[in-house]
């Protein structure tokens, strides 16, 4: 029984993703710092297709502490009020 080409090419890609993914954990646990973390994940996540990517840590009442991401602040039209953030590069 064969197995269609497409079916072939989606298992490759979800293989490809999840070994992108992998990579990136170990780069993590090397990393020195959470905000060093953060852009680890940003950027796997980037690699695997997504085109904009942004991790936003909140504290307990849902204020943002942290934000990571790739997008350029220029490009943000709605911030998160009281929080500027970080691009990746």
């Amino acid at each position: 029984m064969s197995v269609p080409h497409e079916a072939v090419r989606q298992l490759q890609q979800e293989r490809d993703h999840l070994l992108l993914l992998h990579e990136a954990l170990a780069d993590v646990e090397r990393a020195p710092s959470m905000d060093a973390r953060l852009h680890v994940f940003v950027e796997a996540i980037r690699r695997i297709g997504f085109g904009r990517v942004t991790i936003t840590l909140r504290d307990e009442e849902l204020n943002a502490t942290a934000i990571v991401t790739n997008v350029p602040p220029a490009a943000i039209t709605h911030p998160v009020r009281g929080s500027e953030p970080r691009c990746c590069t």
